[in-house]
């Protein structure tokens, strides 16, 4: 069941951009930027500035997704997993897949990825061997939150433990393709729409007066890339009033 549900939402700042961007991600309250194809990442500066992180040389590298880490950035250009070492500038495939639909990074630095084709989730140790696959889930993204792996599927949303033992399944309704969680919310959108869902007992809509092309945040607040990619909007983390 979906609600339809009205709330204020508390507007701490909008940021436009020089630039169009394709996904976020907030790290150490520090807000990251990515081109949908680029050789750089942009961090956002105290002047609101974006400051490049270059790491190849390849112009049309694409950036499906990417992860913050306090030693590196990983990247998903849907056919490798890349490994930009920040200290030393070197970077080095993690990876090579046909279909990597998302990927996550745990707390303890274990890769998760998704094998879209072939409907398996594999999972890395820290030395980047496979430890285990899990087949037949499609998952369209992944999140991990609150020590819980968050799949999301074409028809329901898998919460389980970090070995994806499934703990509870959501049915979901409406077409959506990427999930957000923290350790308040966990939220459900799909990109360009303005319509996002809120996992409570049921599934409530929030009504949002502008698209949604990502999502990402802290304990702090939260950060919606626009669907023109131009635009962050940053709410405070009591999203729900």
């Amino acid at each position: 069941m979906i609600l339809l549900f009205l709330i204020s939402l508390e507007l701490l700042d909008t940021i436009h951009l020089n630039r169009e961007c394709n996904s976020i991600e907030v790290y150490n309250n520090n807000i990251y930027c990515a081109p949908f194809t680029g050789n750089s990442i942009f961090m956002l500066s105290e002047s609101k500035e974006l400051k490049p992180i270059t790491f190849t040389d390849n112009p049309n590298y694409r950036i499906y997704d990417f992860s913050i880490t306090p030693f590196a950035i990983y990247l998903n250009n849907g056919s490798s997993i890349d490994k930009y070492y920040l200290a030393s500038g070197i970077t080095e495939v993690i990876l090579r897949s046909s279909n990597i639909s998302s990927f996550i990074i745990t707390p303890s630095d274990e890769l998760i990825y998704s094998e879209q084709q072939k409907r398996e989730l594999i999972f890395l140790d820290f030395t980047n061997n496979i430890k285990f696959e899990k087949n037949e889930i499609k998952a369209n993204h992944l999140c991990f939150a609150n020590d819980q792996l968050y799949i999301l599927t074409k028809k329901a949303l898998l919460i389980s433990d970090e070995y994806a033992n499934i703990l509870e399944s959501k049915e979901i309704t409406k077409k959506v393709n990427k999930i957000f969680a923290d350790s308040t919310h966990v939220i459900i959108f799909s990109s360009g729409e303005r319509l996002a869902y809120l996992l409570e007992d049921d599934w409530k809509a929030i009504e949002l007066p502008h698209g949604i092309r990502d999502m990402s945040g802290n304990n702090r607040f939260i950060v919606m890339l626009d669907e023109n990619g131009s635009t962050l909007y940053i709410y405070s983390s009591s999203l729900i009033e």
